[in-house]
């Protein structure tokens, strides 16, 4: 029983059970639909479905969690941990675990962990009000003093609502303290370079990892699922992010100034 339930759960996904409908559709429409719009569809069943498998996502994801090696708190030299927030949906007498997005609770706790290792640093907590309650950086604080942070070694950024806006607020809160950046391995790449643009000087520190795993690709992880799919959208939204910050440095550089 435990064979066949491991076996017939992974085609349960939405996104597995979607695209084999849509397969018979494609199959048996095959005389009936014109030839432009078969290859339409068959061009966008295709990336879909590679793009929900696990080797289909790690393709993706690899080049951006690998940009980083892991960050070693004896070598850093730094005098600030920065956390980077992920984002909130505020729920009235919920536990901050349920109030920050839970890659934001991996990034705090990571944050945490190596101020304990750092002993002098400052734990700096970056986010934003982005609804009703308070600022993510409010409910961070919470959490890490919950998790054992001195309050005392604890600076707020609560006033950014994305990583650019975050990057500009902290230009004046660290001016040129190297400063350890903790945020999402895969998030680290756009992250540096908006850092480095306001002059700051972080040092990577990658946490939440999705392809770090080891063992070796398991039969399931080539049927689509709506995780992988998910790890891969995440992975084009840093794409994305990347070329449009690449496309703004480099007008900014080729704008001439205005003459006073």
């Amino acid at each position: 029983m435990y064979v066949l339930k491991k076996a017939v759960s992974p085609f349960l996904d939405p996104l597995a059970l979607g695209l084999l409908v849509l397969l018979a559709g494609l199959i048996g429409g095959w005389k009936t639909v014109r030839r432009g719009a078969r290859i339409a569809a068959w061009t966008g069943w295709l990336m879909l479905a590679a793009a929900g498998t696990d080797p289909g996502a790690a393709f993706l994801l690899k080049p951006l969690e690998q940009a980083y090696p892991v960050f070693e708190p004896g070598r850093a030299g730094v005098s600030y941990v920065v956390v980077l927030g992920a984002g909130q949906s505020f729920y009235k007498n919920h536990p901050p675990t349920s109030v920050i997005h839970p890659e934001g609770v991996v990034r705090l706790t990571e944050g945490v962990r190596l101020c304990r290792e750092l002993t002098d640093a400052t734990l700096v907590l970056c986010g934003g009000e982005t609804g009703p309650g308070p600022a993510e950086a409010e409910m961070m604080k919470r959490l890490a003093i919950d998790l054992g942070a001195d309050p005392g070694r604890i600076l707020l950024e609560s006033e950014s609502l994305d990583t650019d806006d975050q990057a500009r607020r902290l230009a004046p809160m660290l001016g040129g303290e190297r400063f350890a950046l903790v945020t999402s391995a895969r998030h680290l790449p756009r992250a540096v370079m908006l850092c480095r643009a306001q002059g700051l000087r972080p040092v990577p520190a990658p946490t939440a990892h999705i392809t770090a795993g080891g063992g070796g690709l398991r039969w399931h992880g080539w049927v689509p699922s709506s995780g992988a799919l998910q790890s891969s959208a995440a992975a084009l939204h840093e794409y994305i992010g990347l070329a449009w910050e690449t496309l703004c440095a480099q007008r900014l550089r080729r704008t001439p100034p205005r003459n006073p």
